[in-house]
């Protein structure tokens, strides 16, 4: 059985495949659990974790606008 590495890092394939097929309605949703799980995880400056956010951005920018979401992504990237 796969560990919570494991499990984010299919999640986050799964996820690439329904952008890549043009389903953002599916990848978004994995793209935030993946995210969600990473940060908890692993914490939010992990690279890993930095990768999930920029997966869900690039997506949720590629989404057509009934799938784009009403709220901002939670964490946004301070500079430190």
């Amino acid at each position: 059985m796969l560990g919570a590495p494991g499990r984010a890092f299919s999640r986050n394939n799964l996820a690439s495949a329904y952008r890549a097929a043009g389903d953002g309605a599916r990848a978004i949703p994995l793209y935030e659990a993946t995210l969600a799980q990473r940060e908890q995880v692993l914490g939010d400056t992990h690279p890993d974790t930095l990768n999930s956010r920029n997966n869900l951005a690039h997506a949720r920018r590629a989404a057509p606008a009934e799938q784009q979401p009403r709220r901002p992504i939670d964490h946004p990237i301070r500079p430190q």
